[in-house]
């Protein structure tokens, strides 16, 4: 796997500047996702996962 990177100050000038987004990127075989999200969030899915 080959994530391709660049400086956040470069990727900042792309992003929107309002509202939510989801970064991503993909090669021939896969597509990676990434979403940021809160604590409650997060301890929801994990508590979650753990009772299924």
């Amino acid at each position: 796997m080959n994530i391709q990177t660049e400086l956040y100050d470069q990727y900042q000038m792309r992003c929107p500047k309002v509202g939510k987004h989801i970064l991503a990127t993909f090669d021939e075989q896969s597509i990676w996702v990434y979403q940021a999200y809160n604590e409650s969030i997060g301890n929801f899915a994990v508590q979650l996962e753990i009772s299924n």
